[in-house]
């Protein structure tokens, strides 16, 4: 059962554009009768550098005669418009002054980064979210990892809004060395279970946090402010703002506010191929020094799945990990055809140049097999490595499952890291992505 939704937050700038263009010209018309001193505030307050601008509200305290709920709202407002106050701690500290005056600045409204009534006031009638290029200078550059082999065949979708699709049985391996399956489907909800031994529900779109999951250190649930069905496909330059209630082991309950932004398309290298990828980057607020800040997913279209996700933390630590391997379910396959389509792979990356397919069937599934070898690589101790893709074609819809395997030298055959047994380890094969 889909979790009680709250009120969705979604902000588009030029929805507000007249509005916010319109106060604009009314200050400026004042200047124009005079008022000369607005012009030095403006873009410093926009940009948050410089000092208190020209204009000012007569000089207050911060947050003087308001109370911590109202200063609490007013940063959780001005979060939800994508000005990154920090915290919602009520208390006005450098981050909440900043943010104060890049939102007057938008706004149109005196800048002096005071917390006043009046300010409150206008946060509840009349926001005004910040413009894409300020929310996007708030979230940092997605990291792309290394640079795309001029050699690789890019794995490319044709139709780049195509949603997430897992089927019961699909194995995904991870260059750090985990490895998750789909145990259960349940509508949008995917259950997952991991070679760590931590087992998960969550929504189709990975984006969101699990709803509830079981790990070494107990069990915890999540509760989001929006509705899901929402939020896809994410569109270029459209920021969501959404509150996660999470409820750990012990029972105890933290609140954070996200902030989710598409950062455009990349092409990236994984070791498990070349993908075209649309970008997505979350920023939470009020995390611990071991939680992530900012996490970033690689989105492949073309294997309705992310294929590298890139984690910062509050210190600037940076981990990342990349797609090694799908393997396609075949959770009602006979065993005869799979040990078919496993031979079909080996004779394939041993005989096929790169880029040209081998195609294999059999009687007994409803579909046909395409097998592609997309790159090559070379471990550091010499060992030969091949990428591939596996194309299966069926009336329903195509789906690919990337990979890479590295050849065995004393046997010939070839075995996917993370995955089979006697395959070089994750620590060598992350170095190929």
């Amino acid at each position: 059962m889909r979790a009680r939704m709250k009120k969705i937050s979604l902000y588009g700038w030029p929805d507000r554009r007249a509005g916010a263009v319109m106060r604009r010209l009314g200050l400026l018309g004042l200047a124009m009768l005079g008022m000369s001193t607005l012009t030095a505030c403006d873009l410093n307050a926009l940009l948050g550098v410089g000092g208190e601008g020209r204009i000012a509200d007569p000089a207050v305290r911060p947050g003087s005669g308001m109370h911590k709920e109202d200063i609490v709202a007013v940063q959780r407002a001005l979060a939800d418009l994508g000005y990154a106050p920090g915290p919602a701690d009520g208390v006005a500290g450098p981050s909440t002054t900043s943010a104060i005056r890049r939102y007057q600045a938008v706004a149109g409204l005196p800048v002096n980064g005071e917390i006043s009534p009046a300010l409150l006031a206008n946060l509840r009638s009349n926001p005004v979210p910040a413009p894409p290029s300020m929310t996007l200078g708030l979230l940092p550059p997605p990291d792309t990892g290394r640079a795309v082999a001029k050699d690789d065949v890019v794995i490319d979708g044709k139709n780049k809004a195509l949603l997430p699709l897992y089927e019961t049985g699909d194995v995904f391996a991870w260059s750090n060395g985990l490895v998750e399956t789909v145990i259960r489907i349940g509508g949008d909800r995917i259950f997952w279970r991991g070679s760590d031994g931590a087992s998960f529900n969550a929504d189709r779109n990975f984006v969101m946090p699990p709803s509830s999951w079981d790990r070494a250190s107990g069990p915890g649930s999540t509760t989001v402010s929006v509705d899901v069905d929402k939020l896809w496909p994410f569109q270029q330059g459209r920021r969501v703002n959404f509150r996660v209630l999470t409820t750990g082991p012990s029972g105890t309950e933290s609140e954070r506010d996200w902030t989710c932004l598409p950062q455009g398309r990349k092409k990236v290298t994984v070791p498990a191929g070349t993908f075209d990828t649309q970008v997505i980057t979350c920023g939470r607020s009020a995390v611990a020094d071991d939680e992530w800040r900012y996490r970033t997913w690689f989105y492949a279209p073309a294997v309705r799945h992310y294929v590298r996700r890139v984690d910062r933390f509050s210190d600037g630590t940076v981990q990342a990990t990349g797609l090694v391997a799908i393997r396609p379910g075949g959770k009602e396959w006979p065993a005869a055809a799979r040990a078919g389509l496993d031979w079909a792979i080996q004779d394939a990356l041993n005989e096929q140049r790169i880029g040209s397919r081998a195609v294999w069937s059999s009687t007994s599934i409803q579909a046909k097999f395409s097998i592609m070898p997309t790159g090559s690589r070379t471990t550091d101790d010499g060992k030969g490595c091949r990428t591939f893709v596996v194309i299966r074609q069926s009336r329903e819809d195509d789906r690919s499952y990337p990979a890479i395997a590295c050849q065995n030298r004393e046997t010939g055959v070839w075995l996917v890291p993370v995955l089979d047994d006697g395959a070089v380890p994750a620590s060598v094969v992350m170095n190929l992505g």
